[in-house]
């Protein structure tokens, strides 16, 4: 138990780095889960016009989902796709720069 403190006591100089780092890396696993993971039920929802196929009771996809088909009906596919685009082009970019942070 010694050994544990004596480590603690080595990191408390780098307190603020070690919080930092574990925001970035929060972000990065958040923008890697957007960007990759909700491609497929955007572009579902532009082809078909029908949305997720699973009704899902988690808050951020209904929401996101929502936002996608007021899009759909306000602008079109076509800029709906290009929205959603320039969407997943932010996300990869932030979480690229999420994890080069961390280097």
């Amino acid at each position: 138990m010694k050994q544990y403190a004596r480590i603690f006591g080595y990191l408390g100089a780098y307190k603020g780095k070690i919080v930092l780092y574990f925001v970035f890396i929060i972000l990065s696993i958040l923008f890697s889960i957007v960007s990759m993971g909700m491609l497929m039920p955007f572009l579902q929802l532009i082809f078909t016009g029908k949305g997720m196929t699973n009704d899902s009771n988690n808050v951020v996809i209904q929401g996101i989902n929502d936002l996608l088909a007021n899009s759909l009906n306000k602008r079109g596919p076509v800029n709906t796709l290009a929205y959603i685009c320039v969407l997943m082009i932010s996300f990869i970019i932030l979480k690229t720069f999420s994890s080069i942070s961390l280097m």
